[in-house]
Order: C-alpha cells, then sequence, then structure tokens
C-alpha cells in the first residue's frame, strides 16, 4: 500500500524507552484537489529514519506504508508506518523544473561534420 500526497508537518526524532526506540512522525496531506483532503498521520520507526533525510515539508512525495495493529490492556492500536519514500516534486519546483533550468553541457572536444559519419562501422 502507498500514499501519495504532500508532507505538511515532519516532526522531530524522539526517543523512547531504555533501548532507544525510535519514531518520527510525519502528517501527509493526501486527496489535496477534494473538496476533503484527509491529513494522514505517518510513523517512521527505527531503522527507515533514514528515508526521511533530504523530505522538507511541501514536498509531494509517495510512500509505501504498513498498517499495524497493537493490541495493550484490552484495547486496539491502529499505526501507519512509512517504509519507503520517493520524492515526486521538490517544494514547489518539480524534477523537469530542474531540468529545465539546468545549463546545456558543454564539450572540449570539437563538434563531427554532420557529413562524416561518427560510428566506425
Amino acid at each position: 500500500m502507498y500514499l501519495e500526497g504532500t508532507i505538511l508537518k515532519k516532526g522531530d526524532v524522539k526517543t523512547y524507552g531504555n533501548n532507544g526506540f525510535q519514531k518520527q512522525e510525519v502528517i501527509i496531506q493526501i486527496e489535496e484537489n477534494s473538496p476533503y483532503p484527509q491529513k494522514i498521520p505517518v510513523d517512521i520507526v527505527k531503522r527507515n529514519l533514514q528515508i526521511m533525510e533530504g523530505v522538507n515539508e511541501g514536498d509531494k512525495v509517495k510512500m509505501d506504508i504498513n498498517i499495524r495493529g497493537n493490541e495493550w490492556k484490552d484495547k486496539i492500536f491502529v499505526s501507519i508506518q512509512g517504509w519507503r519514500l520517493s520524492v515526486i516534486e521538490n517544494g514547489n519546483a518539480t524534477l523537469q523544473d530542474d531540468f529545465d533550468r539546468a545549463e546545456p553541457l558543454t564539450s572540449s572536444e570539437p563538434q563531427a561534420d554532420e557529413d562524416e559519419d561518427p560510428l566506425p562501422f
């Protein structure tokens, strides 16, 4: 399963317990073009914390998730855990915009004439 939306809030990494369990909460807004957009809290835990490096609030992302259910004192708690992330748009700029703004590469080698066949066979 996955969620696709915009990172609204990127919480701080928090450490719990004596064994150093770490967790970061991220709020993703989905259904942005809907009259009723949804704000979904997603937990990033343990070794998956690295997927949030370089991701900022405002980035549009696709996040693979697992839905987890845990029982504690006769209650069931549901959480959504993110485990893989790819950035679709970086803030307000898309990757295509970055490509369009890039300067063309220049080569120090002379260009072949159009009449010459550049392939040796």
